[in-house]
């Protein structure tokens, strides 16, 4: 997994289908900020109104090195694994088929997409944690104002809760989120625990804690966007062969992932080390 926060950065282009399906997700949930591709750490300080001087460029570098910065990104590659130790099953694809297929008839994948938006609710957290220095609250309050941290905001809402839920935010109203973590977070921090290398967890459920209002205000935003939303992500997700029919909401073996934590989590951290470095 990428510790590499410039080469994390460059690992995408405009032209591939998670930066389209990002710039589609952003354009749906309302308030969202426009996505703009930076494939360049020194693009990004532009997009930021950071002056990419050589001042501010060699102390991002160095603060790029910093071993918060690596476990930032770890966990943003780790939140599109789907190998055995990790094992999320769930992603874009199944959150279409429970939109289409009705919560009646999906509920084995129900729950399983309950605990997948947990887990990466918790490892957003974690990223929060990480590359943000200072207090909890001071976290919270940068993750919120961040245009990457806004971004994951939108995504998180849209494409975690939303989507899938979109049945569960008719019935069970703003709570639903709160109910969801209540539910199911304890075993999401023993799973996540357990990987290899997921270095420490000191603070993250705290900072959890503190970032849950962002997180329920763009449910609020997003949740009655779910039929946008699966239009996105049936126009972006690259098809998979013996997929079963959506009406049935059984999810392939093979179902793919799209690595959207990867260029979301990349980004959010890369802003994170610009605004630390930026002295002018």
């Amino acid at each position: 997994m990428a510790r590499n926060l410039i080469a994390a950065i460059q690992e995408f282009d405009e032209s591939d289908r998670t930066v389209q399906l990002v710039d589609a997700v952003m354009r749906i949930v309302p308030y969202a900020p426009d996505y703009r591709h930076a494939g360049q750490l020194k693009m990004l300080a532009q997009q930021l109104h950071v002056a990419p001087s050589p001042e501010n460029m060699n102390r991002i570098r160095v603060l790029a090195q910093e071993d918060r910065v690596g476990d930032a990104l770890w966990m943003a590659s780790a939140l599109d694994t789907t190998d055995k130790a990790y094992g999320v099953y769930s992603g874009v694809k199944q959150a279409v088929n429970l939109f289409f297929g009705g919560k009646r008839r999906n509920v084995d994948f129900d729950g399983a997409q309950r605990n997948d938006a947990a887990l990466k609710a918790l490892g957003i957290a974690y990223m929060v944690h990480k590359a943000i220095p200072g207090t909890i609250s001071e976290k919270a309050h940068a993750f919120a104002e961040y245009e990457s941290g806004q971004m994951l905001i939108a995504y998180f809402a849209g494409m975690e809760i939303a989507l899938p839920f979109a049945d569960n935010l008719v019935t069970e109203g703003p709570g639903f989120l709160d109910k969801l973590l209540t539910t199911t977070l304890s075993k999401q921090i023993q799973r996540l625990s357990a990987i290899p290398g997921v270095g420490s967890m000191d603070g993250v459920q705290d900072t959890l804690t503190a970032i849950s209002g962002s997180l329920k205000n763009g449910v609020n935003r997003a949740q009655d966007k779910a039929p946008k939303l699966a239009d996105a992500a049936r126009r972006f997700v690259p098809a998979v062969s013996h997929m079963a029919d959506v009406a049935t909401g059984v999810a392939a073996q093979g179902v793919d992932l799209m690595p959207v934590y990867r260029l979301l989590g990349a980004r959010f951290i890369a802003e994170a080390t610009i605004r630390r470095g930026h002295v002018s």
